[in-house]
């Protein structure tokens, strides 16, 4: 009963006479109150703005001190909030090591696809404060788990579309692995949150997907890959390959998952 009434007093304190969709969501929300300040500390939108103003190498390393700055003090909170034992030294070079490769390559992107990359780079790494294996799958569930997915769309003041990022933190090593064009693709058809974002239904006994979010999904998956394979040349060669096959593989499916297969094995 104590428990209960500190929680809701604390909710009717939060709300001061507004109303909520959810209770539930919102005492969550709560609770979870100083990491999301932590994290609109560590990257709020003057910070990001400035990111995404960054036109070359030099322009990023005169900010670069203070942006890795950041990142430490948000990591260390965020290590302190799992309990996690882990030593970051690591995951801050990771890190560091993409964002210098990222604006060493950087092209002329619209300001929505360079702030996914953006977003992608700071986060992609984080799973590892609680292991090495599976570090993927636990960095995107914690977007969800701790509302920072939320926290990024009112952050960027952009149309950062975060169902997609989960998908690319998710799949951000697929370029690792020698394996068929046609193995790569059942991997990401076997995904239940690929199958949603594609829109995939069943109609006339065939399996359609959404040709436009196909398209964007795999042009995203080529972008964070790319930044993930870092300076290894023939990898992100052999990515971007792969990328070309679906689209060539795409072209003759009529937009159905079984003809898109076929295609991609005749690769």
């Amino acid at each position: 009963k104590d428990d209960f009434d500190k929680h809701y007093a604390q909710l009717a304190k939060y709300l001061q006479g507004g109303g909520v969709e959810s209770i539930q969501h919102t005492l969550k929300r709560i609770e979870l109150l100083p990491l999301l300040e932590k994290f609109n500390e560590f990257l709020n939108w003057e910070i990001l703005s400035y990111l995404l103003s960054i036109k070359d190498l030099s322009e990023y390393l005169t900010f670069k001190g203070e942006l890795i700055a950041r990142i430490e003090d948000f990591i260390i909170f965020l290590k302190d909030w799992i309990n996690s034992e882990t030593k970051i030294e690591k995951i801050i070079d990771d890190i560091s090591n993409d964002l210098d490769h990222y604006f060493k390559k950087l092209v002329e992107t619209e300001k929505s696809e360079k702030c996914f990359s953006i977003f992608y780079i700071l986060w992609r790494h984080l799973g590892k404060l609680r292991a090495q294996e599976n570090y993927e799958l636990i960095s995107r569930n914690w977007l969800d788990e701790f509302f920072l997915a939320e926290e990024i769309s009112k952050i960027s003041k952009i149309d950062i579309d975060t169902e997609l990022l989960k998908i690319c933190i998710i799949f951000q090593n697929l370029w690792k692995k020698e394996e068929k064009p046609s193995a790569k693709l059942k991997k990401l058809l076997n995904e239940i949150e690929v199958e949603n974002y594609l829109k995939v239904n069943k109609y006339d006994d065939k399996i359609w997907f959404n040709k436009e979010a196909f398209d964007e999904l795999i042009d995203m998956l080529e972008t964070v890959n790319l930044i993930s394979a870092g300076e290894q040349r023939s990898k992100q060669k052999k990515f971007s390959t792969f990328i070309k096959q679906l689209k060539n593989a795409e072209k003759s499916s009529e937009y159905q998952i079984g003809k898109l297969l076929t295609n991609i094995l005749e690769v």
